[in-house]
């Protein structure tokens, strides 16, 4: 796709279970020696190689997803190329995705919780405020060192966040919550936060179609096979 990025001269990908800990072992075969690889999940970056003669990737069991293999130059190993994907890649059918605004309502052990209607439990869960982001609530930050004279110096930045979903109409970072839905069909998403006194607000329910990849066949085996015709006929077992 560029002198930096190509997805092309990749193939023989296959994944193969690990036991401990549950996962894959991801191999590939590739015609660009000099480069860095990339793993994408789901359209995502998540796994680089540190050398360039490394062709397999090991992975951790993240249910239904379409993995994509990228050369990359060495340098740019850790960046991340997923805008470069198809749209199909980067949007996969059975990922669900939503944007939440990082307010300084949130409190700094409040987590943001996505769920299935009807289902026991969060499909997801997200801390709002991780140690590496630091909260510019009033009176946090350094006293009017902020845009404006507010105490918002630790902000994202005009036009760097949600627009205007911040304190005093500043820009707020937002919480990306992404989650593979696994089973086909229309589910009822609520997204809510929740804080050690239980559930704090909760957005009105959305609603989102899964369509995900075929499951994988249990097991593969040669039924017969006609010299004459050079025809191999398959049996497929499914889970």
């Amino acid at each position: 796709m560029t002198g930096q990025f190509t997805t092309e001269g990749i193939d023989g990908l296959s994944a193969l279970p690990r036991a401990v800990p549950p996962g894959w072992r991801v191999r590939f075969r590739s015609k660009h020696a000099g480069m860095a690889h990339q793993l994408y999940v789901n359209g995502r970056l998540a796994d680089w190689t540190d050398t360039t003669d490394r062709r397999s990737f090991t992975l951790d069991d993240y249910g239904p997803c379409e993995l994509t293999v990228a050369a990359v130059a060495p340098r740019e190993r850790a960046t991340d190329f997923s805008h470069l994907l198809p749209d199909e890649v980067r949007r996969p059918a059975w990922v669900f995705e939503a944007a939440i605004p990082r307010g300084t309502d949130l409190g700094r052990s409040d987590r943001i919780e996505a769920t299935i209607v009807g289902e026991a439990g969060p499909i997801a869960s997200f801390e709002a405020w991780p140690e590496h982001i630091r909260r510019w609530a009033w009176g946090e930050d350094r006293f009017g060192k902020g845009g404006f004279g507010y105490d918002g110096s630790l902000a994202p930045g005009a036009g760097l966040g949600a627009f205007g979903a911040g304190a005093f109409g500043m820009d707020a970072d937002v919480i990306r919550l992404r989650m593979p839905i696994p089973a086909t069909g229309e589910h009822e998403i609520t997204i809510r936060s929740v804080s050690d006194k239980g559930p704090a607000a909760e957005l009105p329910p959305i609603q989102f179609i899964s369509a995900p990849p075929p499951a994988a066949p249990e097991s593969i085996a040669v039924a017969a096979y006609d010299n004459q015709t050079q025809t191999v006929t398959l049996q497929i077992q499914r889970g």
